[in-house]
């Protein structure tokens, strides 16, 4: 549906218009993920930010792509709190990705701890 023109436009209208449907947070975490896939990591920061604020309960998947988005916008200072967080979750399969990367924050720091 991102193929069509005014597609993010009508995205936020009906979130707006109807932010009880559970398919309106879906709708921007879909919006993000897109994004992220495409590379647009300023454009995925959006949709995954208000995918968060209309339900701040999102899955880590969609949070490590906030980070990693932040992360490859060079916006280091937000990415690393949520990598932090992210690492010491034993159930989330991408905890070593995130280690590495808040470690490489940490490291450009100067962090060595």
């Amino acid at each position: 549906y991102l193929e069509e023109p005014g597609a993010e436009v009508l995205a936020d209208r009906f979130v707006r218009q109807h932010p009880e449907n559970p398919r309106a947070t879906q709708l921007y975490a879909d919006l993000g993920r897109y994004y992220y896939g495409q590379g647009n990591f300023a454009q995925a920061i959006t949709f995954f930010e208000k995918a968060i604020a209309q339900q701040p309960g999102q899955p880590a998947d969609l949070r490590y792509q906030l980070a990693l988005s932040y992360y490859n916008t060079n916006d280091y200072a937000r990415a690393k709190p949520l990598l932090d967080v992210l690492k010491q979750d034993a159930g989330f399969a991408d905890a070593p990705g995130a280690t590495y990367y808040a470690g490489v924050l940490a490291f450009r720091q100067g962090d060595w701890a």
